[in-house]
């Protein structure tokens, strides 16, 4: 992929689409873990929803968990699933984009989702709810664990 193009593409729209940045490997990993998270009927939180849940009461008749999980990465319960999505989200291969494209050599994450099935969220702005300081230097990523084909709905940046 061409560093230089992908740079300009950001800097000009707000984002790039880099596609197969994650090994199947570690994908694989984290959705095994991911697995055994929801067979265990773990407690999580639900950002979408604000409240605790168990995995069983919130599983509909795919085998998919309806709510999302804020912040799994720290979830020390299941530690070898919050491992395994730390070594993707902070992961070289993500490092590498971030700072080409923000400029920056250290970065932090601020929190983190964890979304079996789109929870439908309303379009907003992230900055109104974090930001950097200055303002305006925040840089968000989503990890597609799977084929995005477009038919589950319309991902926006503003």
């Amino acid at each position: 992929m061409d560093t230089l193009k992908t740079k300009s593409h950001f800097n000009k729209y707000g984002y790039v689409v880099i596609p197969n940045l994650i090994s199947e490997k570690k994908i694989n990993n984290l959705l095994d873990k991911y697995s055994k998270f929801k067979e265990n009927n773990c407690f999580f939180y639900s950002q979408s929803h604000h409240n605790w849940n168990r995995t069983k009461e919130c599983i509909d008749e795919f085998g998919n968990l309806t709510f999302s999980i804020e912040n799994f990465t720290d979830l020390l319960w299941s530690f070898g699933f919050s491992k395994s999505g730390r070594e993707i989200l902070q992961s070289n291969e993500i490092l590498f984009w971030l700072s080409l494209l923000g400029d920056y050599d250290k970065f932090n994450m601020h929190g983190n989702m964890f979304f079996d099935k789109s929870t439908a969220t309303a379009d907003h702005l992230d900055t109104w709810y974090i930001d950097t300081n200055p303002r305006g230097a925040l840089i968000a990523i989503w990890v597609a664990l799977e084929d995005i084909d477009g038919d589950g709905g319309s991902f926006i940046v503003y």
